[in-house]
Formats: C-alpha cells, sequence, structure tokens
C-alpha cells in the first residue's frame, strides 16, 4: 500500500485513495490513526467484513511509528 503525507489516507480494500464506497478508511494525522466506517445502511455496525478490513489497516499501521492512537468514527 502507498501511504501519502500529511493527512495519508487509504481505504483497506487495496484502494490507495478512499472514495465513497470505501467501507473501512485509515488515515494518518499526526501521531493519531484515524479510522472511519462508511456503512450507514448498516448504522456502521461491526460485520465480519468490516472487521477483516480494519484489521488491515491496524496491520498497515504496526510498523508506523508515527502513529501513537487509533480514533474509531462512524461516516455517512
Amino acid at each position: 500500500m502507498r501511504w501519502r503525507r500529511p493527512g495519508r489516507s487509504f481505504a483497506a480494500r487495496g484502494v490507495t485513495q478512499a472514495t465513497n464506497t470505501s467501507v473501512v478508511v485509515g488515515e494518518i494525522r499526526g501521531k493519531a490513526g484515524i479510522i472511519a466506517l462508511n456503512r450507514p445502511e448498516g448504522l456502521n455496525a461491526l460485520n465480519l467484513d468490516t472487521v477483516c478490513d480494519m484489521r488491515r489497516v491496524f496491520e498497515a499501521w504496526a510498523d508506523e511509528e508515527t502513529v501513537r492512537l487509533v480514533i474509531l468514527r462512524g461516516a455517512g
């Protein structure tokens, strides 16, 4: 996966930039890793696919020394 600075972001399903169709979008702002769940039709509830996508984001951030905290929020 490729990262952009500042405000690097990506969608968990292999997309390098966030799109409106992405369910889990991860972004790094300063020391915060922000995960936005964009599944309003499911009230942003977690299901197996969403959790797997979140895991991909966490694994991508595992080597990021700048990420000190993670914020989980709902979008949409």
